[in-house]
């Protein structure tokens, strides 16, 4: 996926809030506000806003068939999911946990670990698009 502050090959802008686009090298993502993320032609209205001290980017999708914006992190290894989303999930359709090793930790960008409390698979759906995916589980996110 390209970087949108990279312009992902082309360029683009955001002005007076309206969307920019440039077509150099496939669909350009917008920097500021709310952006436009194309995903195999389909469009993708992502919003940025300042998350644990940094400019980040969320993503709105269902889990589970509830609404949640996560944090698309294009560096991560891999995805987590915070207890406060997990416990949003009705319990009927809340997939249980499974254990993991109590020392397992994960180091973030800033070289501190955060502590994973087990591991879930969840459905997910962005669009019209349906996916499962493992999470880890912390409740320190």
């Amino acid at each position: 996926m390209p970087d949108s502050s990279t312009g992902g090959g082309g360029s683009s802008r955001a002005e007076g809030g309206k969307l920019g686009r440039t077509e150099a090298n496939g669909p350009a993502l917008v920097q500021y506000g709310t952006s436009v993320l194309s995903v195999h032609d389909t469009i993708i209205k992502v919003s940025c806003r300042e998350v644990n001290s940094g400019l980040s980017i969320l993503l709105p999708v269902n889990i589970h068939s509830v609404s949640a914006s996560l944090v698309l992190d294009t560096g991560a290894a891999v995805t987590v999911v915070s207890s406060n989303v997990y416990n949003k999930l009705p319990p009927d359709v809340r997939p249980e946990l499974e254990k993991v090793n109590p020392s397992l930790k994960l180091e973030v960008a800033n070289d501190e670990l955060l502590p994973v409390l087990g591991t879930v698979t969840l459905d997910f759906k962005i669009k019209k698009d349906y996916f499962q995916w493992q999470c880890f589980y912390s409740s320190n996110t």
